[in-house]
């Protein structure tokens, strides 16, 4: 169990929930969140989860109960002017000023960075879809020491293109400059999916062909062979809420 003020106690992890799996993959893949309990728990099975759907405004009533905050990936912009999308700012920006660990996935990542002072946009490069490696620039004590490089699935077309002041910017590839970011030691985004498995992925990529264009879903696809590091990213983020 994670440590909170020094005592050993079972404190439960909350899940901002900011999209639906669509009706014909809840079955064998369930929801966003739950592809994220399944991640965590393979290495952290004592670890208690509650999500909260806020794009139907639901929230946690006191985030002091709370060890670390998790937001999720979503179809959304995060530059959007949806008033759920709005709100949820303005959690995020309530949660920083507590200093309350927080950890941005895609669209979560994207959010953070835009709502602490930094900048998110539509990216001219298109879609990004399949495995793609990024490298450590900027390593930190709660990573592992081993690897500079690593391979998340990602699905996303906006990008962080400016990151917050006082952000350490810890990885980045050729196509997403800002792939890692933090802020002290309660704030990370990731741009990769390390809730996602392969099946998933193409399962997304094949839904959306058109908008990705031939090419990039043809190398998105022949991307899933490669080898993704989802079991140590997930190492990285229990020791991040650790710390």
């Amino acid at each position: 169990m994670l440590i909170n003020n020094g005592l050993e106690e079972e404190v439960p992890i909350a899940i901002l929930k900011t999209d639906s799996v669509l009706p014909q993959f809840k079955d064998q893949y369930g929801e966003y969140p739950q592809m994220l309990e399944r991640l965590i728990g393979t290495l952290r099975a004592d670890l208690e989860f509650k999500t909260y759907d806020v794009v139907a405004g639901d929230y946690p009533q006191n985030p002091s109960e709370f060890d670390g905050f998790f937001i999720m990936g979503s179809k959304a912009s995060v530059y959007d002017s949806d008033p759920w999308i709005q709100r949820l700012g303005e959690y995020i920006q309530k949660l920083y000023a507590e200093k309350r660990k927080i950890v941005g996935v895609c669209f979560g990542h994207q959010l953070l960075a835009h709502v602490l002072g930094g900048r998110t946009e539509k990216s001219e490069k298109g879609w990004g879809v399949g495995v793609h490696t990024a490298r450590v620039i900027n390593p930190q004590a709660w990573m592992l020491s081993d690897g500079l490089e690593f391979n998340l699935l990602v699905s996303h077309q906006d990008q962080v293109t400016t990151l917050p002041d006082h952000a350490v910017h810890i990885a980045s590839n050729e196509f997403c400059q800002y792939s890692m970011f933090s802020i002290a030691n309660h704030v990370l985004g990731m741009q990769g999916h390390p809730e996602f498995s392969a099946a998933y992925a193409l399962q997304l990529m094949n839904l959306r062909q058109e908008k990705i264009g031939t090419e990039t879903f043809r190398e998105g696809v022949n991307s899933l062979s490669q080898p993704t590091h989802e079991s140590v990213i997930t190492q990285w983020m229990i020791r991040f809420l650790e710390v």
